[in-house]
């Protein structure tokens, strides 16, 4: 799994995460790493004779560089540096001609970039990414897979989340000590008259269908699964601080309805403790433990 990885860098503390956290998965996956930087082109006509542009490849090439010493005891790594229109747009080019199976960004950026604020390049990457994307808040720790977390709901790209774990998992199961499946209950509407008293909160019982699908995987290790009241992304966030990995699904619903409505992976990934892989739909990864989950539906 993840023969190759992107993993985009912009000369920050936070890509420098990130390309730590990139190699670290190389290494154990003997995957193809690529380190690529992205600057913005320059408009047509400009009045400086493109400096500005050729200082922008310039600092690129010094983040992909310092990138690269960061993951030099990766056996097969690479360097990119591409112009684009955005960064998240070159980092996707990228990741499609490479045919990558896994990008990783960290969860800032260390400066505006043609008008954006600062921790937005990230979401604009996780919005269309042709691959999942992994996450990476900052950290100066060594990167591990032992406690894995899930965010699981009834719906498709969570299952691909769990497919994906178990796949890990897999991998290396000398080094998962466990799976989380981390379940978020809402609780029940509740109308109450003037004057009453709100009840007790009832225990949070895991619904059948979940204990059903955790009952029938063949996991390679512990899968134990936790459930809380409240909602998803604050239960979710607040738990990734115990994990050394989150997984999670998303349906990429599309740039107006995400702005409008917002994102539970997208308010996730700003808030986790942890790096987290953001899955969208099946992935070719997820395919590799379906047998397991054809038996858990």
């Amino acid at each position: 799994m993840y023969s190759t990885i992107v993993v985009g860098v912009d000369g920050s503390e936070h890509g420098l995460a990130a390309t730590r956290f990139a190699a670290a998965l190389a290494r154990r996956f003997t995957s193809r790493l690529i380190v690529a930087g992205v600057f913005q082109r320059g408009p047509h006509v400009r009045t400086d004779g493109g400096a500005a542009e050729r200082l922008a490849r310039s600092e690129a090439e010094e983040a992909v560089e310092r990138g690269l010493a960061a993951a030099a005891d990766v056996p097969h790594v690479g360097r990119l540096v591409a112009a684009a229109a955005t960064p998240a747009a070159g980092l996707h080019e990228i990741a499609r001609a490479e045919r990558a199976d896994l990008l990783v960004v960290g969860t800032s950026e260390r400066r505006r970039i043609a008008g954006t604020q600062p921790g937005s390049v990230t979401e604009h990457v996780l919005h269309h990414s042709p691959c999942p994307v992994a996450v990476v808040p900052p950290s100066d720790r060594e990167p591990t897979l032992r406690r894995i977390g899930v965010a699981m709901d009834e719906r498709e790209p969570a299952r691909a989340a769990l497919s994906e774990a178990l796949a890990l998992a897999g991998r290396v199961p000398d080094e998962v000590e466990e799976i989380v499946v981390l379940h978020a209950q809402p609780p029940e509407p509740m109308f109450v008259r003037p004057g009453m008293e709100l009840p007790s909160t009832a225990a949070v019982q895991t619904p059948d269908w979940l204990l059903s699908l955790v009952e029938a995987l063949e996991a390679p290790v512990p899968v134990r699964i936790q459930t809380e009241p409240g909602g998803a992304s604050g239960m979710v966030a607040s738990r990734a601080a115990d994990l050394d990995l989150l997984l999670m699904g998303s349906r990429d619903r599309g740039a107006v309805r995400r702005l409008v409505m917002g994102s539970v992976s997208t308010s996730v990934v700003r808030q986790a403790a942890c790096p987290v892989i953001v899955v969208f739909g099946r992935t070719a990864t997820g395919r590799e433990a379906d047998a397991q989950m054809q038996t858990a539906s």
